[in-house]
């Protein structure tokens, strides 16, 4: 019989007062986390639909759902496995290696990366983690849910799933502007809200973009001028001598005349 369940990666709802996964005793029998308790704090958890209704818990449950917009930390799985069989499942792809051997962690509950991994992953590698799956659905940047492919490859492969130089440089590019702007929130937390907004993201690619194309490195400096364009509400980007202030081999000429094109749109709206 399947069963429906909700995937959650907690690190993208926000804070939560209560936090069901995390009782010691007495735990409650519709939700369980993916990690184990030396990590439970920022564990995904796993939502067994039918028993959150069973045991008077749907309100609970849709507190979770809906903590946080857009929802790219809540997908929808229908498999035929068990609440503990499904948990013990994912638990295998926790973490990747990489070629060298380096063990990195392999958040498969953020939807954004799941819509990587299903284009960058191979066919083995990528049937492995949806192999018992029959239906697995996330949200995209623009709050709409999409399918992911789940179609049965002839072998899986053993975890941890090895990841090759290539796949791993791929999901960092993929993830570049997303990176960007987790840095923005750290030094803006006052505009937060401002950060998830599929305009937000265009804006930071651009941002990362324009700077890579002019032979600049990911540093600080990026980080500042990301900081300009959003504090000119994107008009700096449509500066027609912005590209040639970027490849100024000077960097104190550059960031001074960066501060002078923002100071100069301040203000200015798209």
């Amino acid at each position: 019989m399947t069963s429906s369940y909700i995937l959650i990666d907690t690190t993208l709802i926000g804070y939560q007062k209560h936090k069901p996964w995390t009782k010691k005793r007495r735990k409650p029998s519709w939700i369980a986390a993916i990690y184990e308790r030396d990590a439970i704090s920022i564990s995904p958890v796993l939502i067994h639909v039918e028993r959150a209704l069973q045991c008077s818990r749907i309100d609970a449950m849709m507190t979770l759902v809906n903590a946080q917009l857009p929802q790219l930390g809540i997908s929808f799985i229908e498999t035929e496995l068990s609440l503990a069989e499904l948990q013990t499942h994912l638990r295998q792809f926790i973490y990747v290696l990489a070629a060298g051997g380096a063990e990195l962690t392999l958040r498969f509950a953020d939807c954004l990366v799941l819509s990587a991994l299903s284009i960058l992953l191979t066919n083995e590698q990528w049937a492995s983690l949806v192999a018992p799956v029959d239906s697995w659905k996330i949200h995209d940047r623009d709050g709409k849910l999409k399918s992911l492919p789940v179609s049965r490859a002839q072998s899986t492969l053993r975890s941890p799933l090895i990841l090759s130089d290539c796949q791993i440089n791929s999901l960092r590019e993929a993830f570049g502007a997303d990176q960007l702007l987790a840095n923005l929130r750290k030094i803006r937390p006052e505009h937060d809200s401002e950060y998830s907004t599929m305009q937000a993201h265009c804006d930071a690619e651009r941002v990362r973009q324009m700077w890579l194309s002019a032979g600049l490195e990911e540093n600080t400096d990026l980080l500042l001028f990301a900081r300009d364009v959003f504090e000119t509400k994107g008009s700096l980007l449509r500066h027609p001598g912005l590209q040639q202030v970027l490849e100024q081999s000077d960097v104190a000429s550059r960031r001074r005349d960066l501060h002078r094109l923002a100071s100069h749109h301040s203000g200015g709206g798209r």
